[in-house]
């Protein structure tokens, strides 16, 4: 069984911005690009890479008035991922629900309840849980470059006082790869994305 190619759909999904923003501005007089694509524009990028997946977005939770954003379950890895998106528009409450992300993604009734009704030979999704972060941010203060700057394993300990997420936690996301768009990307826009990958089981 082969393992989630996190490498190729971070590509694919930023290949869906590019063509995006080389025909279309998605703001008005702004940059407020609604998270809601991130999950959208990933998804499509999964589906393209593994054409076997299949997704729900805003999957309800066990806890009331929680869900997670999308998941996709990919037969061909034996796998599901959880994705929560998010964008770093007000920097310091995003930075802080980074934490809360990583607690709800790694929280192993989360997993149960998602895929609880797996049916038949596709109860094999289960097998293998990813999570997944995505976020976007625009280039426009000194905290927000920080951000950018510090999207690697020195995130954590950068921002340790506002995403206080506990040691045992950052061991258990195993094989954890990030992910960023350069400053070539998308031509003259300030504009980045990030993801976080990681296997939990």
């Amino acid at each position: 069984m082969i393992g989630f190619n996190s490498e190729k759909c971070f590509e694919e999904y930023k290949a869906c911005y590019q063509k995006l923003l080389k025909k279309y501005y998605p703001a008005h007089r702004s940059t407020g690009f609604t998270e809601r694509n991130q999950s959208v524009n990933f998804t499509r990028a999964v589906s393209a890479i593994y054409p076997m997946s299949f997704s729900w977005f805003e999957a309800a939770l066990i806890k009331p008035k929680q869900h997670m954003d999308v998941v996709i379950f990919v037969p061909e890895i034996d796998g599901a991922l959880l994705v929560e998106s998010k964008r770093f528009s007000t920097p310091h409450s995003k930075v802080k629900s980074v934490a809360e992300d990583i607690q709800r993604l790694c929280d192993k009734n989360n997993h149960q309840t998602l895929c609880s009704e797996l049916k038949g030979e596709y109860r094999r999704c289960k097998q293998n849980i990813y999570g997944i972060i995505l976020a976007d941010v625009w280039l426009e203060n000194d905290m927000k470059n920080e951000i950018y700057d510090f999207w690697d394993n020195g995130f954590f300990e950068k921002f340790k006082d506002l995403c206080p997420v506990p040691a045992e936690t950052i061991r258990d996301m195993n094989n954890k790869k990030w992910f960023k768009t350069t400053n070539n990307d998308f031509d003259d826009l300030k504009y980045r994305l990030l993801a976080l990958m990681f296997q939990i089981m």
